[in-house]
């Protein structure tokens, strides 16, 4: 497995004082997206995607096609300024990333997008399989639920593992599943955050789209990324509390 030096954490090899533990860091975690220059990727994020959901919704091939190429490039650049969130809290920051340069779109943008997508496909494959594959006799197939967990326990580790690695060889069972036992229970309390937050996101995102006009809201938008930064934010933080007993740069 290759190691990217760029996004290998320097709070793994360090010897310096014990961090402050997982558990109180969390309440960081909320106030976070508003340090530094968080607000701005908020802000800037609503305005592209809300302007890609307008576009969606007039008439024209053009413009609806527009619309869908600014969703597209946002969602690629947000997934990448995401994992570069995990690997600055992983180091030990407490105030978000600069935004991504791009010299190269490959490696700056696309590449982090397609590690993320990756660890969420593999997490979650067995499940799909099974939908696809395992003919689930309803919606409460014990099977779908104790795949999907499995997917769920999988993945946040999965993510940690692709940020700090730089490669989809970190999602190999060895170094998520030990990561995994390492970090207990620690990590217990950073995936149930992960998906309670994910929950929550999604209730207010259908909440607010209800009420707003044509169903498209910035107030939506705006609560997503600050939501995806906080859950970013829980996990680097859990690898820079829990470095030395991962040992993954040792």
């Amino acid at each position: 497995m290759t190691v990217d030096p760029s996004t290998a954490p320097r709070a793994a090899a360090a010897e310096g004082p014990k961090p402050l533990s997982f558990y109180a860091g969390l309440p960081g975690a909320f106030v976070f997206p508003f340090r530094k220059s968080g607000w701005a990727i908020i802000v800037g994020g609503t305005i592209i995607f809300t302007a890609g959901d307008l576009a969606g919704r007039l008439a024209g091939v053009i413009i609806m096609g527009v619309g869908f190429a600014l969703r597209l490039l946002m969602t690629a650049y947000v997934g990448a300024y995401m994992v570069s969130i995990i690997a600055e809290a992983a180091d030990g920051s407490d105030s978000p990333p600069d935004w991504p340069s791009v010299t190269d779109a490959w490696s700056d943008i696309i590449g982090p997008l397609l590690r993320v997508v990756g660890a969420m496909l593999i997490s979650f494959a067995p499940l799909l399989v099974y939908v696809l594959f395992g003919n689930p006799d309803s919606v409460w197939d014990l099977k779908l639920w104790l795949l999907g967990a499995l997917g769920a326990s999988y993945l946040p580790m999965g993510l940690i593992a692709v940020a700090l690695y730089g490669s989809m060889g970190a999602l190999n069972p060895i170094t998520v599943l030990g990561g995994i036992i390492k970090t207990m229970p620690a990590y217990l309390v950073a995936a149930g955050s992960f998906f309670v937050i994910y929950a929550v996101n999604l209730g207010l995102r259908i909440a607010i789209a209800k009420g707003a006009p044509l169903g498209i809201s910035p107030l939506g938008w705006a609560v997503s990324l600050y939501f995806l930064m906080v859950e970013m934010y829980i996990l680097g933080r859990l690898y820079y509390t829990h470095s030395r007993r991962l040992g993954w740069f040792e």
